[in-house]
């Protein structure tokens, strides 16, 4: 670069004189002040003030003695050379750390933060990632690591909640039965938005070697078989659940165990085996789940997208959700803004899944709040709007397959997956809560008078029905997601004949999963008497 400041920069090639001779074919003096060491970038000196000219009222600031970037590389490969070399050729600055996320894609705050050192006076600052050429291939002898909140990463484990090596295979036959239980059926109760496969695939594997997520599925899996087979005593259930527990608890007194991910996954799992528990039993549902939200917020570098932990994650919200519609109360998740841990960046069908999930678990914790005025908020607007647009612009994929129309009450309405089917419940479940409470003042659909809510309610039984229309479900986790949402929008029916296939669908849905609607049905039938009252 020339001396004077006003000279216009003149490219000099990789800068290392004397190898590019372009000044010398150029006829020009070589203002590269002196040669750099072609293998260390920190060696490039320069002399005095031969490269730069500051003006004299220059402002300086102050800088440590030393420093050192969060993703600073010792040794640089010659990939990386070779790609910084092409930058400077290419432009006449180098951008730094122009990312590769499409605009649609919005970062955390929580990547960008700047913070001043209130002892030094200095600004440190927080950079997002560098792009990903330069983060392959960092050194020629570096291996792939291993996916933080990943299968590997547990299985290769050593933490003293796993075995030192995977078990062999299950010899007793009611363990067997029990796994292959869970594996080819129960699983899918929990892998309602769950592409990945972790529940059906990854946590069999991971469970042959953590014995406390094995016996969350034993737990789990026998449960469900004393409901449908008289042989199985619930007392195995009762079992393997008191023993997943002490695991549980011994686990998350070991501060390197509490971020694993397979004590969410178990807890999840046991939370399962809780709900399909009798009702009538006097038994506290909600004692595993009131603690497991730590579980997630607790070591967050685990829970990124796709991982094990991520999974149980979206697993956890549903059950609180169905929990919450129960007893007509709010959640125990902070769905303020101040939740970091749950950042939409994707615009995956999942993604969009999750985001109306997360969005129905701020309604039920705005509307179902005593403490909260329903009749007018701001913040009441603002859920509703969220909500639209989310409708708005959902992908075509979560279109409906089929809509058949015939002399039944509700439309067959199917999808292409799961996860359509479950999203578009919980967004009708999201509309009948607005209607509802802000005609009554307070979440009670049944003394709503108002076609709009009715429309939402039939859609969630066509969607119900839908599931149906095969001889053996497609999917029964989306059976098991719609009994409670059923349960508390289908107060909103008024004719005597849509009621009637109401309940039997309800009633379909205990045939098919064992989940108990009795309490569900006879909630029913009490509201819609006291509606006819009226």
């Amino acid at each position: 670069m020339a001396t004077n400041s006003a000279q216009k920069r003149v490219k000099t090639g990789d800068e290392r004189r004397p190898e590019c001779k372009r000044c010398e074919i150029a006829g020009r003096p070589c203002s590269f002040p002196r040669a750099a060491s072609p293998d260390n970038f920190n060696e490039v000196a320069l002399v005095e003030n031969e490269y730069f000219d500051f003006p004299e009222d220059h402002v300086w600031v102050k800088i440590p003695s030393s420093l050192r970037f969060a993703h600073h590389v010792r040794r640089k490969s010659r990939r990386i050379r070779r790609a910084l070399n092409k930058i400077e050729d290419d432009a006449d600055s180098v951008l730094i750390n122009q990312s590769d996320d499409p605009p649609s894609s919005p970062r955390p705050a929580s990547q960008f933060s700047s913070q001043a050192d209130p002892e030094h006076g200095f600004l440190h600052i927080s950079l997002p990632p560098v792009s990903h050429f330069l983060c392959e291939d960092i050194s020629d002898s570096q291996t792939t690591s291993t996916p933080i909140g990943s299968l590997a990463e547990a299985l290769n484990s050593t933490l003293p909640i796993y075995l030192p090596q995977l078990r062999g295979p299950l010899r007793d036959p009611e363990q067997a039965r029990l796994l292959t239980v869970y594996t080819e059926h129960l699983s899918g109760w929990l892998a309602l938005n769950d592409p990945r496969h972790h529940f059906s695939a990854s946590v069999p594997q991971l469970a042959m070697k953590c014995p406390m997520l094995l016996d969350a599925i034993f737990a789990f899996s026998a449960r469900y078989l004393s409901r449908s087979d008289q042989n199985i005593s619930p007392l195995v259930a009762d079992e393997y659940h008191y023993s997943c527990v002490c695991r549980l608890i011994a686990a998350l007194k070991d501060i390197a165990c509490a971020s694993e991910s397979a004590l969410a996954l178990s807890t999840v799992i046991l939370r399962m085996h809780e709900m399909l528990s009798d009702r009538n039993a006097e038994v506290d549902l909600q004692r595993h789940l009131r603690g497991s939200l730590s579980l997630f917020s607790y070591n967050a570098n685990k829970f990124g997208p796709g991982s094990l932990k991520h999974t149980a994650f979206w697993t956890y919200v549903r059950q609180e959700i169905l929990t919450a519609l129960r007893g007509c109360s709010p959640t125990n998740i902070d769905t303020s803004d101040r939740t970091y841990y749950v950042v939409f960046d994707g615009d995956t069908d999942d993604d969009w899944a999750n985001n109306i999930i997360w969005l129905t678990a701020r309604v039920i914790n705005h509307f179902f709040d005593p403490s909260v005025s329903t009749v007018t908020s701001v913040h009441q607007d603002m859920l509703v709007t969220l909500v639209d647009n989310w409708r708005e612009r959902l992908p075509d994929t979560f279109n409906p397959l089929s809509v058949v129309m015939d002399d039944h009450p509700f439309p067959a309405i199917t999808y292409t997956c799961i996860w359509h089917n479950v999203a578009m419940q919980f967004f009708h479940l999201c509309k009948v809560i607005f209607i509802t409470s802000s005609q009554s003042g307070e979440t009670n659909p049944e003394s709503v008078d108002t076609a709009e809510a009715v429309k939402h309610t039939i859609q969630i039984c066509g969607i119900v029905r839908g599931l149906f229309l095969y001889k053996e479900c497609r999917y029964p986790g989306a059976l098991v997601n719609a009994a409670e949402i059923l349960a508390y929008c289908g107060r909103t029916l008024r004719d005597a004949k849509s009621q009637s296939y109401l309940l039997g669908l309800l009633h379909r849905i205990e045939a098919e999963t064992t989940w108990d609607v009795t309490q569900t049905t006879e909630k029913l039938r009490e509201a819609w008497s006291d509606t006819s009252t009226d």
